[in-house]
C-alpha cells in the first residue's frame, strides 16, 4: 500500500505553524513529504504521484496550493486529497471542516479519514479554462490584494482580508452585470460578487448554506456601492444574515454566465485569474476529498 504524500509549499505559513508542521512532520515517520519549488512544481509532483499509485495526498499550503494540488489530478481517480492549512484564509479547509491549527491533526485526517466526492467548476474566461475548488470574486478582489503584504498577513492573520476589505470599501464603484443562470438571464447593478463552491472567501462566511457536493455553484452579488450600507451590509454579515439583506442578489445554479462593462477581472481561488465574460459550469464530483466535520 502506497505512503501518504505531502507536497509542501515552503514559502506558506509563517513563524509558529511553520514549527508545528516540521514537528509533526518529524513525528510522522508514515508520511513522505515533497517541498514544491513553484505553482507548476507542486502541480506536476501530484500528477506524478498519482501516476505512481500514490492513493493520498495532501497539499499543505494556503488556498492558492491547493488550488494547484486539486486542479493537478480533477477527474483522476482513485487518488483522495487532503488540505494541511498554512496560509492566511485556508477557506477550503474551513468548509471540509480540517483542522486549522494544528498541522499535526490535519496529517492524521490524511491518513486516517474518510474521502468524499466534491464537485468543482470548470471556469471558460478571457484567459482560458481552468478549475475553480473553492470560490471566484471580482469588483473589489484587485483592490483587496493591493492593500495586503506580508506585514499585514502575519500581525492580522485570518483577518488580513477583512482589513483589507474594509480599507478599500470607499473606493467601490457599482456596474450593470448581465448574468446568466441556467439559462435565466438577469440583469444585476452590483459592485462586488462571488462565485462559490465552498462556504469561506477571503477567510469570511460568505456562502453559509453552500455545499460543494450539492452539484450547484452559489452566486452573491453586492448590490450597493453606498459606504453607510456596506458597514451595515457586514454587520448582517457577521450575525449571519447577509444572504436576507435587500443589499445582496443571490442566485444558485449548474451553468453561471457573467457579462457586463467595464470588464471584471476574477480571482480563482485566491490567484489571479481571467476576466468578463466569463462562465462557471459545476463538475459534479470531479475530485475525492478527505475532511473532517464539513457539510
Amino acid at each position: 500500500m502506497s505512503r501518504p504524500l505531502l507536497i509542501v509549499n515552503p514559502n506558506a505559513g509563517q513563524g509558529r505553524r511553520k514549527a508545528q508542521l516540521e514537528a509533526a512532520i518529524a513525528r510522522r515517520p508514515w508520511l513522505d513529504v515533497y517541498r514544491s519549488e513553484s505553482a507548476e512544481d507542486a502541480a506536476r509532483a501530484a500528477r506524478r504521484a498519482v501516476a505512481d499509485g500514490v492513493r493520498r495526498i495532501a497539499a499543505g499550503g494556503g488556498d492558492g496550493t491547493v488550488h494547484d494540488v486539486v486542479s493537478a489530478v480533477a477527474e483522476r481517480p482513485p487518488a483522495a486529497l487532503g488540505v494541511v492549512p498554512l496560509g492566511t484564509a485556508n477557506d477550503l479547509a474551513k468548509t471540509l471542516g480540517v483542522p486549522l491549527e494544528d498541522p499535526g491533526a490535519a496529517l492524521d485526517l490524511l491518513r486516517d479519514g474518510r474521502p468524499r466526492p466534491i464537485d468543482l467548476a470548470r471556469i471558460t474566461d478571457s484567459a482560458g479554462e481552468r478549475w475553480m475548488v473553492n470560490a471566484a470574486s471580482a469588483g473589489f478582489t484587485e483592490e483587496v490584494e493591493a492593500a495586503l503584504d506580508d506585514e499585514i498577513k502575519a500581525r492580522w492573520q485570518a483577518l488580513a482580508y477583512i482589513r483589507a476589505t474594509l480599507e478599500v470599501l470607499p473606493s467601490l464603484q457599482r456596474t450593470s452585470l448581465t448574468i446568466e443562470v441556467d439559462g435565466v438571464v438577469h440583469t444585476v447593478d452590483a459592485c462586488a460578487l462571488i462565485v462559490a463552491n465552498g462556504r469561506y472567501a477571503g477567510g469570511m462566511h460568505f456562502a453559509p448554506q453552500t455545499d460543494p457536493a450539492d452539484r450547484r455553484l452559489d452566486l452573491l452579488a453586492v448590490t450597493t456601492a453606498e459606504v453607510a450600507d456596506h458597514f451595515r451590509l457586514g454587520v448582517d454579515w457577521a450575525l449571519g444574515q447577509h444572504l436576507e439583506s435587500p443589499l445582496v442578489w443571490a442566485a444558485r445554479g449548474r451553468r453561471i454566465r457573467i457579462d457586463g462593462t467595464p470588464v471584471r477581472r476574477f480571482r480563482v481561488d485566491g490567484e489571479s485569474a481571467g476576466s468578463t465574460p466569463a462562465i462557471f459550469e459545476v463538475v459534479p464530483g470531479a475530485v475525492q476529498m478527505i475532511g473532517g466535520e464539513g457539510p
